[in-house]
């Protein structure tokens, strides 16, 4: 993930103060690492962080289908390496998870978190359940709103019981679209 992309997430991160974050499409771990590093800089709460990929489960066909939005394989070791440098840095505040699989088999009871960023599968049927794992989370992200399966779910699921805030991509900011459960 580029640095401009992040102002919006640090905006977020700032006005909730998580102390768990939830990440679903992790990829390598770098949105991760951005994540997690402002919030235990942005305050003093402890703070956990899950994510949750596929990684190098996906056949490298397999990535390039709209499901994965062309992004490729990531990598569990990469992912772990990022993170384990925020442990050593912030190691009395810090811990994390990664999980391993498709979310339709990893998450299967609700989970929630302080801020939750979806950004793994982009058919429907990903979005959608993985959009019912986590919607009593306090703040919800979603990335890649314009994309078919996102947007559908968005508008016919979850603007039919929340308000939902769309940020425009611009220079600044990586479009996203916002739940807010408080």
């Amino acid at each position: 993930m580029k640095p401009w992309h992040f102002s919006i997430f640090k905006e977020l991160i700032q006005e909730i103060n998580p102390s768990t974050i939830g990440e679903i499409g992790c990829h390598n771990g770098r949105t991760a690492i951005q994540l997690c590093y402002c919030a235990l800089e942005t305050h003093n709460n402890n703070v956990h962080y899950t994510g949750y990929d596929a990684f190098d489960d996906i056949g490298k066909e397999e990535s390039k289908y709209q499901e994965f939005n062309g992004k490729g394989i990531g990598r569990e070791s990469e992912a772990r390496r990022w993170l384990s440098k925020v442990k050593k840095r912030f190691h009395n505040r810090f811990d994390f998870n990664l999980i391993k699989g498709y979310t339709n088999q990893t998450i299967v009871t609700p989970v929630c978190f302080d801020f939750v960023y979806i950004d793994a599968g982009h058919s429907y049927e990903s979005v959608l359940h993985d959009w019912n794992m986590v919607n009593e989370s306090k703040l919800i992200v979603f990335d890649d709103h314009h994309l078919d399966g996102v947007n559908r779910v968005l508008k016919e699921v979850v603007e039919a019981s929340h308000n939902v805030e769309y940020i425009p991509s611009t220079e600044n900011s990586r479009a996203s679209a916002i739940v807010r459960n408080f």
